[in-house]
């Protein structure tokens, strides 16, 4: 039985597209889980949010932090209304405009950090040898831990420079609308998509593409220390960009053809 509804299912192209999608959108997906790093090591002119070896113990990433979520959730709830009323070929164009902005909004944030390797606690905490080191360092001198982290080393001044020169405050609103605009892509079309293929053909359908999603997204996390001790978040949001664009094309490519 199940044999039989896999061949159902892998008949249909829109099958693969689908797959493509959710391996493609997923990793901008768990990007939610990096936001905070790089919102309080972000360049800009204030510099990064101090005093803390986390976002949330500082008051400037926390303001950050809260932006990008309200963000995100009014965007999942605003967008689910207009989904729902909205005909097929709407559908198709609202997805589509809101990933092509989604790109828009990783490439500017990737030009507006200069590439070359990320600050030197994100590379110490991408390091397992290090981390056990920073623990017992933290330990045995907690009182000089906040001065420690207000001490890192800055830049040299001939240290690459972002090929767009952004405030703090515009990184933020990039990041929050990068949230934004992958949130109702990757909840609702492929529920209402996988109801084409028949109960039994669903129920396959979303497993796979859970699995897929997860991969893809497991792969980007297990690879994001490389990536920033490699090119620092320019390279992070390249990548992003550049799984964007490849759910946009298949997104687009599913919904275009069924409205």
């Amino acid at each position: 039985e199940l044999g039989r509804l896999l061949r159902k299912v892998a008949t249909r192209w829109v099958f693969w597209a689908m797959l493509l999608a959710a391996g493609s959108y997923s990793p901008a997906v768990e990007y939610s889980t990096h936001v905070t790093s790089y919102l309080k090591e972000m360049v800009s002119d204030a510099g990064p949010a101090k005093g803390a070896f986390v976002c949330m113990q500082s008051s400037l990433c926390e303001g950050r932090y809260r932006g990008y979520v309200f963000s995100y959730l009014s965007a999942l709830l605003v967008g689910s209304v207009l989904y729902d009323r909205a005909t097929q070929l709407d559908r198709a164009f609202l997805v589509l405009g809101l990933l092509l902005v989604n790109v828009g909004c990783w490439l500017a944030l990737a030009l507006a950090e200069p590439d070359a390797p990320a600050a030197a606690w994100v590379k110490a905490v991408a390091s397992d040898r290090t981390v056990r080191s920073l623990v017992a360092a933290w330990r045995r001198a907690a009182p000089s831990s906040a001065r420690w982290v207000e001490a890192a080393p800055k830049p040299p001044l001939d240290a690459a420079q972002p090929l767009l020169a952004l405030s703090g405050p515009a990184k933020t609103v990039l990041a929050s609308v990068a949230g934004a605009t992958i949130a109702l892509p990757s909840s609702l079309p492929f529920a209402l998509f996988s109801l084409d293929f028949g109960k039994e053909g669903a129920a396959v359908l979303s497993g796979l593409l859970s699995v897929v999603g997860s991969v893809a997204a497991l792969s980007f996390l297990r690879s994001f220390p490389s990536i920033l001790r490699a090119r620092g978040w320019f390279g992070v949001h390249a990548c992003l960009a550049a799984f964007s664009s490849l759910a946009a094309l298949a997104m687009g490519a599913v919904m275009l053809a069924d409205s």
